[in-house]
């Protein structure tokens, strides 16, 4: 006799093959999450993820919450309480609010994290830039490992640009 499937053996499966299908975008998603706690004390939402990061319409939203799951599982960040959400697609859901679990570690994933562009057109990719300047840049210095917060109201979620697969 087979067991049904349950909810975490769904959830199980689709991480798989969001991984394998849909790295970039959880990565980049990821990148965000890390980046905004990185630049602030505060906590941050899949919400905050969802103003931050494009994503195309072919790909699902749920997929931030994949990306947030995979760095609590490691170790990255921790969820400190709940929040409503502000996305009127949402409904007013409940949201987990999530922090740092600690600097050096996000420092470190960041660092051997790097976003990867697909091909896109430089108008795109300006536009793109433009949008994630919205909340406080970070510098990480590849070479010591810090991070700085630079400028306020910026936030740089691609460590060393790349275009086309290729650091630049």
């Amino acid at each position: 006799m087979t067991l049904p499937r349950t909810g975490s053996d769904r959830r199980d499966e689709a991480m798989v093959l969001l991984e394998a299908r849909r790295s970039i975008y959880l990565t980049r998603c990821q990148r965000a999450a890390v980046t905004m706690l990185l630049a602030t004390t505060g906590t941050i939402t899949a919400d905050d993820i969802r103003s931050m990061v494009d994503l195309p319409p072919e790909v699902d939203a749920r997929l931030i919450g994949a990306a947030i799951r995979r760095l609590s599982r490691i170790g990255i960040i921790r969820p400190v309480g709940i929040a409503t959400s502000t996305r009127p697609e949402r409904h007013a859901g409940i949201l987990r609010t999530w922090k740092l679990a600690g600097r050096e570690a996000a420092v470190t994933w960041l660092r051997e994290h790097l976003d990867r562009l697909e091909p896109m057109p430089d108008d795109e990719k300006e536009r793109r830039r433009q949008k994630m300047t919205l909340l406080g840049r970070v510098k990480i210095d590849e070479k010591s490992s810090t991070v700085a917060a630079a400028e306020p109201k910026q936030l740089t979620l691609f460590a060393g640009e790349q275009e086309h697969g290729k650091a630049q």
